[in-house]
């Protein structure tokens, strides 16, 4: 209840994001998953539709549990508060869903 007060005062936005890990102690291999992140609208810096990540998930076959391959993924920039290398994710969506999610017109 405490943390849905919180978010609602911040206005912090529920996306799911889609990320990628490297087992490096075995073969390199890699794998996807998915899990629910809240974001700040104010500190998205700009957003796109993005094929890397979907380019990684044919490549592989990895797609996690309920993906495929018409799924569509929304690269969102966020300002760090530095100026060294941008913070970025993916979240599942297109640009005008994840726009439409975060406020902007």
């Amino acid at each position: 209840m405490l943390i849905k007060e919180r978010c609602m005062m911040l206005n912090l936005i529920k996306l799911a994001e889609i990320r990628e890990h490297t087992q490096h102690w075995r073969s390199n291999e890699k794998f996807y998953d998915l899990r629910e992140v809240l974001i700040n609208p104010n500190s998205v810096v700009m957003l796109y539709e993005d094929e890397d990540i979907k380019d990684k998930l044919n490549e592989f076959n990895k797609w996690p549990e309920g993906l495929d391959k018409r799924s569509i993924f929304t690269k969102i920039y966020l300002n760090n508060g530095t100026q060294n290398s941008p913070l970025y994710l993916y979240v599942v969506g297109t640009l005008d869903l994840i726009g439409k999610k975060l406020g902007s017109h």
